[in-house]
């Protein structure tokens, strides 16, 4: 990878005692359809969850409050390709369709919590199209995505909405060896969607996220976007080993440090990985899923960050129960695995989660599964410390 080197890092793996996994929601196939497999579970600040699912023609948007309560806050009468939703101090849930909007070329809209829906934008194609990015506020309430598509060059670009309404394109992607292409591009497994993940937002309002094409090797791109629109490639993804696959998405710590994973790839196993790349943009692997599958394979989201710099993620495949596994992961690369899923399978646990766990602040864990549970449309999880 750009700077041109791939840096492995020797990572040590333990395995966890004690957490407890308790299934919040069993998904009813009629009622809610099946969990997502782009959108994870998003936390307020009262604790409550909220959650997309889908059925053949409808999408839901639901949430979950502390006590395991579920309330329909809207029903879309088609199917949605939307990312994981956003949520306001207000309780207002905002959200993207791929092929929406009045032109067909996407849309941002926003689901007050009395279950109204508005739509906030439509993309017309030269601003952007395809929008699949999960949306991140700053802190004057700013919301800021991508597009797969549209733009200049049509290969996508970075966007703002202001609280007012106001947008602006604030990058259009030219692709080629010394720019990104396809920020949050739908890469497919086995014909399914890996989940959206969010830019991130540092402290002096910079940019920051990834690309699934484009850069020197084609490959994909890690980037930085200032608040004035000027864009820089801080890495790109090596092809080798394994055509990696970035996953979309970043994650920041409180050391400026980003975080983010590969679907395959990983030292010479092409297993998933999770890299790093510093303030000064140095790129390493702090951890390769290891071969015998234990850990888990194929991680299809980015991790997640708590207020320590203990990252979080799941795979979607192999452990030892073979359902895909929770995970925890130090700065240094130490490994615990915290939960097995079950292979696929009617039953009362989940299996193969696709999305990034969600952590409060008592370090308990939230996300949801696509299959498992008692009709085998997935569940709403939390593991407990």
């Amino acid at each position: 990878m750009l700077p041109s080197l791939v840096s492995l890092a020797l990572c040590f793996a333990a395995r966890a005692a004690g957490q407890t996994e308790t299934v919040l929601l069993s998904f009813n196939l009629t009622r809610e359809g099946s969990g997502s497999q782009t959108a994870g579970e998003a936390l307020d600040q009262e604790g409550s969850l909220y959650g997309v699912t889908s059925g053949t023609s409808f999408t839901e948007i639901l949430r979950l409050n502390s006590s395991g309560h579920k309330t329909l806050l809207h029903r879309f009468d088609t199917a949605v390709t939307t990312g994981t939703p956003a949520i306001d101090t207000q309780g207002n849930v905002y959200g993207t369709d791929l092929t929406g909007g009045a032109f067909g070329e996407g849309d941002i809209f926003r689901i007050t919590p009395a279950g109204d829906l508005t739509e906030l934008y439509s993309f017309q194609g030269p601003d952007g199209a395809n929008p699949f990015s999960t949306l991140v506020f700053d802190s004057e309430g700013n919301l800021y995505g991508t597009t797969i598509n549209g733009g200049g060059a049509n290969f996508g670009t970075v966007f703002k909405l202001t609280p007012a309404g106001v947008f602006t394109t604030l990058y259009s992607f030219k692709g080629g060896t010394s720019d990104g292409a396809n920020p949050g591009g739908i890469i497919l497994l086995d014909s399914v969607a890996v989940a959206s993940g969010p830019l991130a937002l540092d402290k002096k309002g910079n940019l920051y996220g990834t690309t699934t094409a484009g850069g020197a090797n084609d490959f994909g791109t890690v980037f930085q976007l200032t608040p004035a629109g000027v864009e820089s490639l801080l890495v790109s993804i090596a092809g080798e080993p394994s055509n990696p696959l970035v996953n979309e998405g970043l994650v920041i710590d409180h050391d400026g440090n980003l975080y983010g994973t590969t679907l395959f790839g990983g030292l010479d196993i092409a297993n998933g990985s999770v890299f790093r790349v510093s303030p000064k943009g140095i790129f390493k692997e702090i951890h390769a899923f290891a071969a015998d599958a234990e850990e888990g394979e194929v991680p299809t989201s980015i991790v997640a960050v708590d207020a320590e710099g203990v990252l979080y993620g799941t795979t979607t495949i192999a452990g030892l129960a073979m359902g895909g596994t929770l995970y925890s992961l130090t700065s240094k690369g130490t490994f615990t695995l915290l939960h097995n899923f079950p292979g696929p399978g009617t039953q009362a646990d989940g299996s193969e989660p696709y999305t990034t766990p969600v952590v409060d602040e008592q370090g308990n864990l939230y996300g949801d599964t696509t299959k498992g549970g008692r009709q085998n449309a997935g569940v709403v999880y939390r593991v407990e410390p």
